[in-house]
């Protein structure tokens, strides 16, 4: 009887075993394999974003961007304020080829003494103020000892002379003198011819 107690017990350790033997491989089994899945998870994960890289980088150009970059059509408009006189005059143009295609930076790169108002593939919108009379005036002034006659150039700060009259200075009474040294603004061409004409005689 003892020995049948006996033989009785090994057999239960000897199941015991087994079981713990198969549920330890069970387990080991389902952590693999859930190790496993997560790996490939990751990997399906990256796999679709490196594609979707790939894809966005293949896409063409926003209609949103094309909108904002020049092209054939583009016009340009060139506000030029006048702070002496107070007028601004405009000035629209063609692009010219060589800004064909530029966004909105590379534009400011080449135009980056005026301020850019509006930038669309339509139209291009740049300002600027000058401390100048605009080019709707005359400036007669003393340069040299003769007396000339001026305009501004549009879109610069800078004059250019358009007449030079064939008379000395020195003969002029001296308050005129000292009106040309500091220049004479005139506002239309008969004002103008008048003054030539007085200064001529």
């Amino acid at each position: 009887m003892f020995q049948k107690h006996r033989k009785t017990n090994k057999l239960v350790y000897a199941l015991m075993f087994v079981l713990l033997f198969a549920g330890g491989y069970l387990l080991g089994g389902y952590y693999m394999k859930k190790s496993l899945d997560f790996e490939a998870e990751g990997n399906t994960k990256l796999n679709a974003q490196d594609e979707t890289a790939e894809y966005d980088s293949q896409q063409p150009v926003s209609i949103n961007e094309k909108e904002k970059i020049i092209n054939t059509s583009t016009k340009l408009k060139f506000i030029n304020k006048y702070d002496k006189c107070g007028h601004q005059v405009v000035e629209e143009s063609p692009c010219d080829n060589y800004l064909i295609n530029l966004d909105e930076e590379g534009f400011r790169k080449i135009y980056n003494s005026w301020n850019i108002v509006e930038f669309s593939s339509k139209e291009v919108v740049l300002e600027k103020n000058f401390e100048q009379y605009c080019p709707n005036h005359y400036l007669v002034i003393e340069k040299e000892g003769s007396v000339v006659v001026q305009q501004n150039i549009l879109g610069t700060e800078e004059m250019e002379t358009i007449n030079q009259l064939d008379v000395s200075i020195d003969y002029l009474p001296s308050d005129l003198r000292t009106r040309l040294k500091e220049g004479i603004i005139l506002d239309t061409k008969k004002e103008l011819l008048h003054m030539l004409e007085n200064l001529e005689s």
